[in-house]
């Protein structure tokens, strides 16, 4: 996963009428009858949808006028290297990453102790990343925390490195490098927000790719205490998966968790249920070259057996007792 630098934008069709993006239905005469706010309320979400869709608007338009002026000078030869990593991040900034690759790999190179140097790799690291070119992102990593001095920059970046390791395939370094990095964020003086979670649930991943199962969940179970219902690991707005299908890695193995703390078979076989859903989208997106298909096959067997095993179980449980009625006293 990578907590990224730059928050995901509000998802709105850019070019679509504002009415393609409002799924909400308005308020009714009954709704409004019982709640005579709900009208107003309604009309203030109505109005910072349309000022999301026209920010969204305004600042693609900005940047690509800004880009023009920038092609214009011909900034990606320019020997005034500013304009080269503006460039760089304005392409960054619009999904452009393979030019924006192609403009900051020898601006960096042109000028690495220049101010804006420290940021263009951020972006470098970040563009590779998209690209799903783990060795350069890596390469891009270890320059950027070479220069680095900012406490949260380093420990983002030092999750991002070993969760490069892992995609790259060096378990190893991968599992001493998220170790490092909690050692670094637990020591540090300040909140590094969602960091310490990211790290923990990396950890887990790490750990069960190398063969470490059963100290893969007691990271796990971790994780779950850090990021409760896994709302960081599934659905932070600046956390992002290559390929998009790696969340559902993390997700099993937090479902495992819940599964494992279930109380009674019938709770038991539908966390179970969930944990091979996770699994069966994992394996229906991985690319036929993923090097963790094996071992996804292993674990959905494994979630397949345990669930049917609860479920046999649950058929000799007692049927749950049946909610009290009050008794309707009237007087």
């Amino acid at each position: 996963m990578k907590p990224s630098a730059f928050v995901a934008a509000l998802v709105l069709a850019v070019g679509a009428p504002l009415s393609a993006a409002r799924a909400d239905t308005p308020p009714g005469a009954w709704d409004i009858a019982k709640d005579p706010a709900a009208r107003a309320r309604w009309q203030l979400h109505m109005n910072v949808t349309d000022l999301f869709v026209l920010s969204r608007k305004l600042r693609d338009a900005v940047l690509g006028r800004a880009r023009a002026l920038l092609e214009e000078a011909n900034a990606a030869e320019s020997p005034d290297v500013r304009l080269r990593f503006d460039l760089g991040l304005i392409d960054y900034e619009l999904d452009r990453y393979d030019l924006a690759v192609k403009v900051l790999e020898p601006a960096v190179a042109m000028a690495p102790d220049a101010p804006a140097a420290v940021a263009a790799l951020e972006n470098l690291a970040f563009a590779y990343a998209k690209l799903d070119r783990p060795k350069e992102e890596r390469h891009a990593y270890e320059r950027y925390l070479r220069v680095q001095t900012d406490v949260g920059a380093r420990a983002t970046t030092m999750l991002n490195l070993a969760e490069c390791m892992m995609r790259d395939g060096d378990l190893e370094e991968a599992v001493a490098e998220y170790e490092e990095a909690y050692q670094y964020v637990t020591h540090a003086s300040v909140d590094l927000g969602i960091t310490l979670p990211l790290i923990v649930w990396g950890q887990a991943v790490a750990l069960d790719r190398s063969g470490e199962r059963s100290e893969a969940l007691v990271k796990a179970t971790f994780a779950t205490q850090l990021d409760p219902g896994e709302a960081i690991i599934g659905h932070h707005p600046s956390v992002f998966f290559v390929p998009a299908y790696e969340r559902e890695w993390y997700l099993a193995l937090g479902a495992t968790v819940h599964a494992n703390e279930a109380k009674g078979s019938r709770d038991a076989a539908a966390r179970w249920r969930e944990v091979e859903a996770h699994w069966e989208k994992y394996l229906a997106a991985a690319h036929a070259d993923d090097r963790w298909l094996a071992l996804a096959k292993a674990h959905l067997a494994k979630a397949t057996a345990k669930r049917i095993a609860e479920e046999k179980a649950a058929g000799k449980e007692p049927p749950p007792p049946k909610p009290k009625i009050s008794p309707d006293v009237r007087l």
